[in-house]
C-alpha cells in the first residue's frame, strides 16, 4: 500500500476544478477523463519528474514504482509510508522550482506553488513542510482541529519569530513571538478560517491580524 501524491501543472488547478478544497471525485475525473491529462506531457511536469527520479533512485527506499512517468499533464507519485516525511519536503521544493502543484491524494491537501511562502511548518498531524500557503494552512488547521493538535510556523529568515496555534475542543489558542519574550503574545479564537487569516497575515507582515483579536502578552 502506498501514500500517493498527484503532480499537475499549477495553471491546471482552476481549469480542471482541482483548486482547494479539492475532492476525491475531482481528482479522479481529472486523471481519468480530462483531455489535457491524457494529452502530451508538459515541460514543467517533465522537469519536475526528472528531479523526483534523480532524488529517489532505486537504491533509496522511497518510491513504490520506479521510475515515475507522466501521464499527460499529470503524474501520480506513490511513496512507501515510511518515506512520506521526506517525500512531502522534496516534492514541495521541486513543485515551487518548476511551478507544479502537488496534491496529497490521501489528505486532499493542495500545495499551489503560486501562493507559497518559505517557512518551517510543524504540526502534530502532518509531516514537517518547507513552505506554506493560505490554502494549505486552512487545510492543516482543519486537520489540527479534528485531532486537537497544533500548527507551528517559523519564519525562515528571522530567529525566534514564529506563529503557532493549538486546537482544543473547538477553541484555538494562538500565539506569536517576534524575536524575544517581550514580544510573545497570545489570544483565543473559535473560527479556524479566522485563525488561518491571522496566522498568514502575521507571516507576510500584514496589519489586519492586529485588529482581528485581542492580544495579551504571554508571561513565561
Amino acid at each position: 500500500m502506498s501514500y500517493d501524491f498527484l503532480a499537475v501543472e499549477a495553471s491546471d488547478l482552476e481549469v480542471f476544478g482541482l483548486a482547494a478544497p479539492v475532492t476525491a471525485s475531482a481528482l479522479e475525473a481529472y486523471y481519468e477523463n480530462s483531455p489535457a491529462a491524457q494529452g502530451p506531457e508538459s515541460n514543467a511536469i517533465a522537469r519536475f519528474l526528472a528531479d523526483v527520479n534523480a532524488r529517489f533512485p532505486e537504491d533509496v527506499p522511497a518510491l513504490s514504482i520506479l521510475p515515475i512517468e507522466a501521464e499527460g499533464r499529470a503524474a501520480y507519485i506513490p511513496f512507501i509510508y515510511s518515506a512520506v516525511d521526506l517525500a512531502a519536503d522534496q516534492l514541495l521544493r521541486f513543485g515551487v522550482e518548476h511551478q507544479v502543484a502537488v496534491i496529497d491524494v490521501q489528505r486532499l491537501i493542495v500545495f499551489d506553488p503560486r501562493e507559497t511562502l518559505r517557512a518551517r511548518v510543524m504540526t502534530g498531524v502532518y509531516p514537517d513542510l518547507p513552505l506554506v500557503s493560505p490554502t494549505a494552512l486552512r487545510q492543516l488547521l482543519a486537520l489540527a482541529e479534528e485531532d486537537d493538535s497544533h500548527v507551528v510556523i517559523e519564519h525562515e529568515a528571522r530567529p525566534e519569530w514564529y506563529v503557532q496555534t493549538r486546537a482544543t475542543a473547538g477553541t484555538f489558542e494562538v500565539e506569536y513571538r517576534a524575536g524575544d519574550a517581550q514580544h510573545h503574545f497570545h489570544t483565543e479564537l473559535t473560527d479556524g478560517n479566522v485563525v488561518a487569516e491571522v496566522m498568514w497575515d502575521w507571516l507576510v507582515d500584514g496589519q489586519n491580524w492586529r485588529d482581528s483579536a485581542v492580544w495579551t502578552r504571554l508571561e513565561l
